[in-house]
């Protein structure tokens, strides 16, 4: 997942930041960058530079927002790699380009459950169609791209449940707690590391308590079994 809420306020700078999962299916933040700005050429620098530090290996999907720019690097750069978008940013989106349907209950139910609720292509397009906005650009778009985020489109994506679910939050959590507003770059980095180190602890903590708990139920079994 890529994600750029964060921003360095002082600065009026972007935080980009790369979050995955590793085999214990927990949130791992693979690095993040500062950005001016969120121009095409600006995200194709950042992804050239995100493959380099990788060893060229890229994602097989990635998550971003719905921005325009950030689309076509991705199709530059990582040309192979599925293009997906959270439903929690969709249910953001139109929270913000259609208030007058999205505060209304009724409406508010129906694209609920488009976002969560339909497993299956037929249940998504008789949904939509109850919907009944045809005449809304927005939502015209959104449909166009139903691929990208809707379950119901995605069945065969590699995605580890990001679609559903907020992974980067977690991860996100080591930039909200630096108080971004008066601090220099500097200070910043120090502070993203110290966060970072105590954030791989925790996660490292996490994982071996894991490890510890199937080895102690797999000796209960083996005494259960002898019994």
């Amino acid at each position: 997942m890529f994600d750029t809420t964060y921003h360095v306020s002082k600065y009026n700078m972007i935080c980009a930041s790369f979050v995955g999962v590793n085999h214990h299916l927990k949130n791992t933040l693979f690095g993040c960058a500062l950005l001016l700005d969120e121009t095409v050429n600006s995200s194709i620098w950042l992804f050239d530079t995100f493959l380099e530090a990788m060893g060229n290996g890229a994602p097989k999907t990635i998550f971003i927002d719905q921005d325009e720019a950030m689309e076509k690097a991705v199709e530059k750069v990582f040309l192979n790699a599925q293009h997906c978008v959270c439903t929690s940013h969709t249910a953001k989106h139109a929270a913000k380009n259609i208030p007058n349907l999205y505060d209304k209950p009724e409406f508010g139910d129906i694209f609920s459950k488009l976002l969560f609720g339909c497993e299956t292509e037929f249940v998504f397009e008789s949904t939509w169609k109850e919907m009944g906005t045809k005449e809304n650009s927005w939502l015209n778009r959104l449909y166009e791209s139903r691929n990208k985020w809707s379950v119901a489109f995605g069945g065969g994506i590699f995605s580890c449940s990001i679609r559903l679910t907020k992974k980067s939050e977690g991860s996100r959590n080591i930039f909200w707690l630096m108080p971004a507003n008066s601090m220099n770059l500097i200070g910043f980095v120090h502070h993203y590391e110290q966060q970072m180190s105590e954030y791989c602890n925790t996660a490292y903590a996490g994982v071996l308590s894991q490890v510890l708990y199937a080895q102690d139920h797999h000796i209960l079994i083996n005494i259960l079994a002898e019994m």
